[in-house]
């Protein structure tokens, strides 16, 4: 087969690709789980946003706890993003949602030492589950 033969044939098939691609409807999701390359911004069906007032104890290095807020319409399993007002030098932040409408935030402190971080407004954003 001449170069130009191939190239031809590599033509034909990738058009025959494209229409097939017309004609299916391609799946939302694959065997492996749910294909993120699918998911828009728009997709994101509701967001929502509290601030809270927390003042973290006095954490020796490796303890923690857990404080707790408000966020009214957020549900189990939804995204949850912590944002503190200020810098947790070495202290580690985790949010979840852990019953309708409540968000728990675990303080661990791992920065070595004693950490009093003072208290402040902290931002909560909950992004409702897609799938």
């Amino acid at each position: 087969m001449t170069p130009e033969e191939i190239i031809n044939k590599l033509d034909i098939l990738t058009a025959d690709i494209e229409k097939l691609k017309k004609q299916s409807k391609l799946p939302d999701h694959f065997h492996n789980g749910f294909d993120v390359s699918r998911v828009k911004f728009q997709d994101i069906d509701t967001v929502f946003y509290a601030q809270s007032t927390i003042n973290p104890s006095s954490l020796l290095d490796g303890a923690g706890e857990i404080k707790t807020a408000t966020v009214n319409g957020a549900n189990l399993g939804d995204f949850v993003l912590i944002a503190p007002p200020y810098d947790l030098q070495g202290i580690t932040v985790t949010g979840w949602v852990s019953s309708s409408s409540t968000v728990s935030i675990r303080i661990q402190n791992e920065s070595g030492g004693t950490l009093d971080l003072a208290s402040g407004i902290w931002r909560i954003l909950v992004i409702r589950k897609i799938i």
